[in-house]
């Protein structure tokens, strides 16, 4: 049918000119069949490149929100740290250096006190006044702050200041500490985020100054602008992002250049980012496409007009192609190709115009596979992020990510889809987040907020929440984003636990309890200071050691305190008098050791003193009995005794009589070795020469009396003279102390039962958290020494508290007491110590012994557990009783502390819980 028609076209002229103007017709339709497509691409770049855009900038967002988090979670934890706290100003300048050390983004660490004038200072001079500055009159009112750009006084740079209020353990105000971040470090975290070849996002305030770089030269920023802080930014989208208003079109940025662009609001509301790409880079792909379309079209008119009949005879089948491809299109079939092979033989226009539309259809489809990718790689962020992510839309929960649920203890999406997430708050904050929730709705961002989740288990758990308004599914809605921090909160309720235990126990001892620092100045005093010496700890402390002790003392405590100091000692004892407020003095024994820090210099001393002024009394007037002797001899109720030097009996007063019921005649020719107890003969040889070198000496040792029972005798021994030098006597003053004895002997018994139950658990009977911290610090020591391996094995109970809630407390205890016994029984050596960390958490210490021993030991105690078969209906992964077991190892150094090593065994004991539990994980 088709050539009749071409036949006929033939006939004449007139017939030749229809065939052109039917064969133009058909080209004219091919081309504004493409127009919706072409039309289609340009609003689907415009719609991408703000869609890119708003990613990027959600992103940076949460980045920059993050950011600003940790720096402030920073100050906040050096202010609430118990130096601080206690207001030792040389631990805390030491702490403020270290942290400066090792956070690099900050400029400078500072205290000030609570005048407002600056005390200590990493970076620069004190004693600046501060107390104009708007982040200490928020500190006194008990706020955190992060400032907007300030101008620092003393570096004359743009910076941030992050501080925190301190507070001594009375709440009383003391102070804050901040730290200063230069402005230039937002840089980095802005740089990481640039896209397209014109794209790129900056920082303004409120008063539209430029805070960070610009990729972009031009107006107002005509020079460089590597240092563009305090630049004028007055473009469309800043004024509209003041307004509150949606920017959803086209305008000039700073530069005058027509762009797409986007905004969130960061800082509470007082920085705006803002992200912009030229419009010509988004649509230069279209006007590419409309050239070839346009050449395309041309082509083939000319090429038709000079090949009437060639393209009257074959344009018929490509255009039915193209026109069924349009077709396909039409209905988002994206997929169709015109086979190649079908109009190889075509004239060249209508291959290249089948060949265009098979472009334009790959472009089409490669574009809508962008925006999938797009899509995806978003999704696949918030699906694997580690903090839960909950989208609030209407008053109820529209999306939550996998690591909501798993927080939630919910068992699918479906749990939690259309519920209020305030179900979940605990009742006492739920007022405070309604509060939140209508700054959400009234589109302003939250600041972070620490509460308590009450879970759908029914157990409740600290989170950290932040929230900030979203668009979902082009409705208004909120992103909260939830972190777990109930560890750390259980560690900062047993630090503080620790800390009071510690508090009460120094504040109630009889003994002084000191510390100095290196120049011999107190820096802490317990309350027994001011029982012995009448002192007050206020007016004591950072005054000199020696200024309190008697004149007459001062040289021979400097001479007796050299050797410490010269590390020729561990420690030193000795006598020394101290001074009271009410003009006497006290006697007092000494106790002191050096503290090093952890480079082994010194830094100070601790210890204590013990008032022995009533021994010191005694031992005077002992002293004047002693010139009296022979006046009291015969008199005393002591027994005194008269040897030579091979301890021949000479004389023997009295009460020798009384005491050992020999008379003088008995004992006077004996040797004195012979009614001494023969396990004490070996001490007294040792002290006899101790006396020949020192003269003098006491002993205590058991004696036989006249009907043959021994009975407790302590001896004060002393050398005399006879009238030849060479002619030695010795004196010796005894008495009975048998009962003494006795009564010293019950209480050391007492006082060790009275220390093995301080370092026992009362409910396992196996060591405490005391016992283990003491023991793990010996052993660290231990190993930095010999440079050899430390393990530490730290294991939880799997779903403890199901346990409890299936089978009472009790049933609770009988199965900690079970399964302490068999990890005890599990251990094969004797220097390995098992503790009960806490809860129905333990710890095993494994000294000399490497990563590979620590898992096979705990791999032992995994499967010795299990094998208990203790029943346990409330587990999620087992009917019986099981474990999870964490292990770390380490060669402990100079640069490390056993806490690193209890800290890397709990995260292998989560990595174990993360794993599915009953395992046994190995940190690395």
């Amino acid at each position: 049918m088709l050539a009749r028609i071409y036949y006929l076209l033939h006939l004449n002229s007139l017939k030749r000119r229809i065939r052109f103007w039917f064969i133009f017709l058909i080209l004219l339709f091919v081309l504004l069949s493409s127009l919706p497509f072409l039309i289609y691409g340009k609003q689907f770049r415009e719609e991408e490149a703000q869609d890119n855009i708003q990613q990027m900038i959600n992103l940076q967002q949460i980045v920059i929100d993050k950011w600003f988090d940790e720096r402030m979670s920073n100050i906040r934890t050096i202010s609430q740290l118990p130096t601080v706290r206690a207001g030792q100003k040389e631990k805390l300048k030491q702490v403020l250096e270290t942290f400066d050390t090792n956070e690099t983004e900050f400029t400078g660490i500072v205290f000030v006190n609570k005048h407002g004038v600056s005390e200590i200072d990493t970076t620069g001079p004190i004693g600046i006044d501060l107390s104009d500055r708007h982040y200490f009159l928020e500190a006194k009112k008990g706020n955190s702050n992060i400032t907007d750009v300030l101008i620092g006084r003393q570096s004359n740079q743009a910076i941030i200041i992050f501080s925190s209020p301190v507070f001594d353990y009375q709440q009383r105000f003391q102070g804050l500490i901040f730290g200063a971040v230069q402005l230039h470090t937002i840089n980095g975290v802005m740089k990481n985020f640039r896209f397209s070849e014109t794209g790129q996002t900056y920082l303004v305030n409120r008063d539209g100054l430029l805070l960070t770089e610009l990729r972009f030269s031009g107006q107002p920023n005509q020079e460089a602008t590597k240092n563009s802080f305090g630049k004028k930014i007055d473009t469309e989208i800043f004024l509209q992002a003041i307004q509150g208003k949606t920017v959803n079109h086209s305008y000039q940025d700073y530069r005058g250049t027509t762009v797409l662009g986007d905004y969130r609001w960061v800082n509470d509301h007082k920085w705006l980012i803002i992200g912009e790409i030229a419009k010509t880079d988004v649509l230069s792909p279209f006007y590419q496409m409309m050239m070839l379309f346009t050449g395309a079209f041309i082509i083939v008119l000319i090429m038709g007009i000079g090949f009437e009949f060639l393209i009257s005879r074959q344009v018929q089948f490509p255009i039915n192609e193209v026109l069924k491809g349009a077709r396909q299109m039409g209905i988002a079939k994206f997929d169709y190709r015109i086979e190649p092979s079908s109009f190889i033989h075509f004239s060249n226009e209508l291959q290249e115009l089948c060949d265009t539309f098979n472009r334009m259809a790959e472009m089409i489809q490669y574009h809508i596979h962008s925006v999938q990718k797009s899509e995806e790689r978003y999704r696949a962020l918030v699906e694997h992020s580690p903090n839960a992510i909950v989208v609030h839309q209407g008053g109820n929960i529209v999306y939550v990510n996998p690591a909501c649920i798993r927080l939630l203890r919910a068992s699918s999406n479906a749990d939690l889809l259309g519920r209020k997430l305030i179900e979940y708050v605990h009742p006492e904050y739920r007022e405070l987040v309604r509060e939140r929730i209508q700054r959400l709705q009234s589109n302003k961002s939250v600041g972070l907020l620490e509460e308590k989740y009450v879970l759908m288990d029914g157990s409740i758990l600290d989170v950290e929440v932040i929230a900030s308004p979203i668009e979902y599914m082009d409705q208004p809605a909120s992103q909260i984003i939830i972190h777990d921090i109930s560890v750390r909160k259980a560690m900062e309720r047993e630090l503080q636990k620790v800390q009071e235990q510690y508090r009460s126990v120094v504040e109630n001892v009889n003994e002084v309890i000191f510390q100095t620092d290196a120049q011999g100045r107190w820096t802490f005093l317990n309350p027994a200071w001011e029982e012995i010496t009448g002192y007050s700890i206020e007016e004591s402390l950072r005054n000199l050691v020696l200024d309190y002790v008697h004149p007459d003392d001062r040289e021979r405590n400097n001479q007796l305190f050299q050797p410490l100091i010269e590390r020729k000692k561990e420690y030193f004892r000795h006598e020394i008098r101290f001074l009271t407020k009410a003009g006497g003095f006290r006697w007092s024994e000494i106790f002191a050791r050096l503290t090093l820090n952890d480079q082994g210099q010194m830094i100070g001393t601790s210890g204590s003193l013990n008032d022995i002024t009533l021994r010191k009394e005694a031992e005077e007037e002992l002293r004047t009995s002693e010139e009296r002797f022979r006046m009291l001899a015969e008199y005393s109720s002591d027994m005194i005794t008269l040897h030579d030097a091979k301890g021949k009996f000479l004389y023997t007063s009295p009460a020798c009589k009384e005491i050992l019921q020999y008379d003088e005649e008995e004992l006077v020719g004996q040797n004195f070795y012979q009614i001494i107890h023969p396990d004490d003969q070996e001490i007294i040889r040792k002290h006899h020469k101790t006396l020949l070198k020192t003269g003098y000496t006491v002993s205590t040792y058991r004696i036989r009396r006249k009907d043959g029972e021994y009975v407790w005798f302590e001896s004060s021994i002393k050398i005399l003279l006879g009238a030849d030098s060479n002619d030695l006597q010795l004196i010796v003053v005894s008495r009975n102390i048998n009962e003494r004895k006795l009564a010293e002997e019950r209480l050391q018994e007492a006082n060790e039962i009275l220390l093995r139950l301080s370092s026992i658990d009362g409910l396992t009977g196996v060591s405490n958290r005391r016992a283990f911290d003491e023991r793990l610090e010996m052993e660290w020591n231990r190993s930095l020494r010999n440079s050899t391996h430390l393990s530490l094995i730290m294991l939880d109970i799997d779903y403890f508290k199901a346990y409890n809630d299936t089978y009472g407390h009790q049933g609770g205890d009988g199965c900690l007491k079970q399964v302490a016994s068999v990890i005890q029984d599990t251990l094969g050596r004797s220097t390995d110590l098992l503790c009960r960390y806490g809860g129905e958490e333990f710890g095993v210490i494994l000294p000399e012994t490497n990563e590979a021993g620590a898992m096979k030991v705990g791999e032992k105690i995994r499967s010795a557990i299990e094998a208990l078969e203790i029943p346990h209906a409330g587990s999620k992964i087992h009917h019986v009783v099981t474990i999870s077991v964490g292990t770390a190892t380490i060669i402990p150094s100079l640069y490390t502390s056993f806490m690193d090593l209890i800290a890397y065994a709990d995260k292998a004991v989560y990595q174990a819980k993360k794993d599915g539990r009953n395992c046994v994980r190995s940190y690395e």
